[in-house]
């Protein structure tokens, strides 16, 4: 039924924030993987959009262990923690994250494992909607690694 809804979903166009079936199925750690990526999702929509800041960006970051890896393939591979800090920080004072909306992504679904999260999303851009999938890896209460895959 849950795969039922979620391609109906996709097919009228429709970016609810979908969540798994029933909440009362989900294991403690699966619930704790759901609640984390939310946290993040939140922290990226603020650090990457019009609402940033020095303190949004650092509080994004606080989020990621210390070998957090940022994996794209389509964007030229791996990049590390401290690359990706200072690239954001130095984006945010070249005013880059100015035009940016902080809802132009809508949580299509959210399907929480075992220390990993598989998240699709909306994204409206300026040629348009793309769906997105990214695999967000966790290591006790923070993201360990990113993997795009779009």
């Amino acid at each position: 039924m849950r795969y039922f809804l979620l391609l109906l979903t996709l097919c009228l166009g429709h970016a609810a924030q979908a969540e798994p079936a029933s909440q009362s199925a989900l294991s403690p750690e699966q619930q704790q993987v759901l609640d984390l990526t939310h946290k993040v999702l939140n922290a990226q929509r603020i650090a990457y959009s019009n609402l940033s800041s020095l303190a949004a960006i650092d509080a994004l970051f606080a989020l990621y262990t210390d070998d957090y890896i940022y994996q794209h393939e389509g964007y030229g591979g791996r990049y590390s923690r401290e690359l990706l800090y200072n690239n954001s920080v130095s984006f945010f004072k070249q005013g880059r994250y100015q035009d940016d909306d902080p809802d132009s992504y809508q949580l299509v679904s959210l399907l929480p494992g075992k220390q990993a999260a598989a998240v699709q999303r909306l994204y409206q851009g300026k040629n348009g909607q793309e769906l997105r999938l990214t695999l967000f890896e966790f290591k006790g209460d923070k993201v360990s690694r990113i993997v795009e895959y779009w």
